[in-house]
């Protein structure tokens, strides 16, 4: 009970800040760099550095008995996205502390995009390819335990205060499904901080409506995730508030499971600088 109130603490502080107007790296699948809004040029190279914090909390099984007990995670990725011309890149790496488990990095995770409509277009689309690399460790729950591989479709809206934006992946990992489950002591949804099947299919939808003049702006997404094989599908919804000032933005959400039980609830506060 007390991850689950740190978790909803943060997302609750968080939410009366504000937040940025990517819809990128969001966690439950391979993360995906952020794109240009549709029908903007931007610099022949664009740099942004960015932190998210979480806190969360998941149910899992006990070793020792078949009951269900609570446990929480908090941590912080450092992101780093790299535009150029009409392709962008996204690293991303973390350090989380997994209750009875201690602190430690998770995942490397690196995708990239390819721009594949022209720079006008109302609608952007490009092409996705993503990587994951098993640094974390996947007994604690921080790590896959294999390396990942994902494909698929970015798109992207904007009309007037509302911009819309959908991906669609499919994801994979290397070598036995065997390997992706032996360390999940009988979950379905592994690892602890970011869950997903070893193979799948997700469709993530948001959007965004800019509030005012101010530079706030309120988002809502949802993330489907059907898994080929053995596995939970699994829809997280997510909501928050953002605020962009300048080259400096700052996104606070709180997400929860609509199916399945990825986790109980989780807060995230991202912070990002724009070169």
């Amino acid at each position: 009970m007390i991850a689950r109130g740190a978790t909803i603490a943060l997302a609750a502080v968080a939410l009366v800040a504000a937040g940025a107007t990517r819809a990128a790296a969001q966690h439950c699948h391979v993360d995906v760099p952020a794109v240009r809004p549709a029908g903007t040029t931007p610099p022949p190279v664009a740099v942004t550095l960015a932190t998210r914090f979480t806190a969360g909390a998941a149910r899992v099984p006990a070793l020792t008995t078949p009951a269900m007990i609570e446990r929480g995670y908090q941590g912080a990725d450092l992101i780093v996205d790299v535009t150029w011309r009409r392709l962008t890149g996204e690293a991303r790496l973390g350090a989380f502390r997994v209750d009875d488990h201690g602190v430690g990095v998770d995942d490397l995770a690196a995708s990239l995009a390819a721009e594949l409509t022209p720079r006008r277009a109302p609608i952007a689309v490009s092409a996705l390819a993503g990587l994951t690399l098993p640094t974390g460790d996947a007994d604690a729950g921080r790590g896959m335990g294999h390396v990942m591989v994902a494909g698929g479709v970015i798109a992207h809206g904007r009309w007037g205060r509302v911009a819309a934006d959908g991906t669609v992946t499919y994801a994979r990992a290397i070598g036995d499904a065997a390997a992706h489950a032996a360390h999940a002591h009988g979950a379905e949804l592994w690892p602890l901080i970011d869950p997903m099947s070893p193979e799948e299919v997700t469709v993530d939808l948001g959007a965004r409506v800019a509030v005012g003049a101010s530079g706030v702006s309120l988002r809502g997404s949802g993330m489907f995730g059907q898994p080929l094989g053995h596995g939970d599908p699994r829809l997280i919804v997510t909501g928050g508030v953002g605020y962009g000032r300048g080259r400096y933005q700052v996104e606070a959400s709180l997400g929860v499971p609509a199916m399945s039980d990825a986790f109980i609830a989780r807060g995230q506060l991202a912070l990002a600088y724009h070169y």
